[in-house]
């Protein structure tokens, strides 16, 4: 299994189906169809897409004699992470309460005082456990310190309809039949729902089910479709494990903080945003394949910090892409000294031309009122999330990045550019306490010209080549990249 939990040994991988459910339609009929999808039942959308792709100004410095015809260029990616998946939310990257449902055509059985409508499965391979008899499968009930922090508030006979279905999806059991009044449409859909969420390390079932329901609204019978073999689960599971192993060991944070910041920074670095890839669910997606949508995302942090011992749940959602769509999204709360706190590593990885090497940090450990200027949560059935209302440990706050006051932002963010120089640093980042002082900031330094007839920036640029000695560094041209929502600037510094 995984490399041993750091402070709590013995914490078990979850061996889930990963699936997403699909909306509870209340009608009539008792034959009831869906597509999975790892939202709540009134999700409409059958996928988590939401992205944030960021747009890099590039200034140069123009001749003092011509400042008006100062060029500023727009250098924006070709690719967009606003591309829609069969799967679960990044923010770049959240869950949306809207669900548009891609079923093929379906045909229709009857059995004895049940009906069943079945939609047609993809065209993937689909074998049964007894193809591989000798992979050895978890039969238990998910055992994970995290995915417990959701099933503990789950209702006895919800959860021991999830018990049952767990258990039958971790023996690769496609047909899995309920006795009479043991089951209810709406328990079947919310233990899918749950079961999806608390995976984290593969997806090898197809987003399409059937349930057959009684004519008294019981479930006689869920048919689902595996995509994978219990014996590729278990060689991709293998090749997990050995990348977890491989991170846990290299972590050398003494504190919960810093470790999380390791495995934001890993997670990053090891992943591209990819909506068309094939395990992009999931934690090997993010992972091993290194492609994932912000549901990977969110469930590599989950798993790695359950390995490592620090309390992470996912959480739902909604954002908006850069054209100002509505797209679901999914991120984490992580509890540090037991405050617990939002990361969006998704919208930490935004799609952008600036390189592999690009982290932000403005999604890293805020508040429930900082995550709410551009993400809407959405709840989780039978989950509360916990309360985040302290920003203390946010990233800027925590390494003096963050500024109430206009002039000493200046000033100290000329420090900050000096030593990024001397270091050769490509990024220089700081936050304004308000959109005020934000559009303060942001005047005096990159837009309105000094005595000598060019902007702030250059001067400070000027000083720190000169206070560096830097022969590479050129500091005539820079990007720059503005959260206006967040109230940080980030610039590019450029080395030739």
């Amino acid at each position: 299994m995984f490399a041993k939990n750091k402070k709590n040994a013995g914490i078990i991988v979850l061996l889930l189906a990963c699936m997403v459910l699909s909306a509870c339609q209340n009608s009539d009929d008792s034959n009831k169809t869906g597509t999975l999808n790892t939202v709540n039942s009134q999700n409409t959308n059958n996928s988590f897409i939401a992205s944030k792709t960021e747009t890099v100004i590039d200034d140069t410095l123009p001749d003092v004699t011509t400042v008006e015809s100062q060029s500023s260029t727009s250098d924006k990616t070709s690719t967009s992470k606003n591309t829609s998946t069969t799967s679960s939310s990044k923010t770049n990257k959240t869950t949306s309460s809207s669900k548009t449902s891609t079923k093929k055509p379906s045909t229709t059985s009857s059995e004895t005082n049940s009906k069943t409508t079945t939609s047609s499965s993809p065209k993937k391979t689909s074998t049964s456990k007894t193809d591989s008899p000798e992979v050895e499968l978890n039969p238990d009930i998910i055992d994970s310190v995290n995915a417990q922090l959701i099933i503990s508030q789950i209702p006895q006979k919800d959860r021991a309809v999830l018990e049952k279905i767990n258990k039958e999806i971790n023996n690769f059991k496609e047909t899995i039949t309920f006795a009479y009044g043991e089951a209810t449409q709406q328990q079947v859909e919310n233990a899918l729902m749950i079961i999806s969420l608390t995976n984290l390390t593969d997806n090898y079932v197809s987003p399409e089910y059937t349930i057959s329901v009684d004519n008294r609204g019981n479930v006689t019978k869920l048919v689902l479709t595996f995509t994978k073999t219990a014996k590729q689960y278990a060689d991709e599971l293998e090749k997990l494990e050995t990348v977890i192993d491989e991170m846990i060991a290299g972590c050398t944070a003494d504190n919960d903080y810093d470790a999380v910041k390791y495995f934001h920074d890993e997670i990053i670095r090891r992943c591209k945003y990819d909506a068309n890839a094939e395990n992009m669910l999931s934690a090997y997606g993010c992972l091993v394949d290194g492609r994932a949508v912000c549901e990977g995302y969110a469930k590599a942090l989950i798993l790695l910090c359950s390995e490592y011992g620090i309390e992470c749940v996912p959480i739902t959602g909604n954002t908006r892409n850069s054209e100002g769509v509505v797209e679901p999204h999914m991120w984490n709360l992580v509890k540090l000294d037991d405050v617990w706190y939002h990361f969006d590593l998704t919208w930490n990885d935004p799609i952008t031309t600036l390189g592999e090497d690009f982290i932000k940090y403005d999604y890293f450990a805020v508040s429930d009122e900082v995550i709410s200027i551009d993400h809407e949560i959405t709840p989780i059935v039978y989950f509360t999330y916990p309360v985040a209302d302290n920003s203390e440990n946010d990233y800027f706050t925590r390494y003096g990045l963050k500024f109430d006051d206009v002039q000493a932002a200046v000033t100290e963010f000329e420090k900050i550019v000096c030593e990024a120089v001397k270091n050769e640093q490509r990024y220089v980042r700081i936050k304004l306490s308000d959109a005020e002082k934000f559009a303060q900031f942001k005047t005096r330094v990159f837009e309105t010209a000094t005595e000598n007839g060019i902007k702030e920036i250059f001067n400070i640029l000027a000083r720190a080549k000169e206070n560096s000695g830097s022969e590479v560094f050129n500091p005539t041209r820079f990007g720059k990249v503005f959260n206006e929502n967040m109230n940080i600037i980030l610039i590019v510094l450029n080395y030739e």
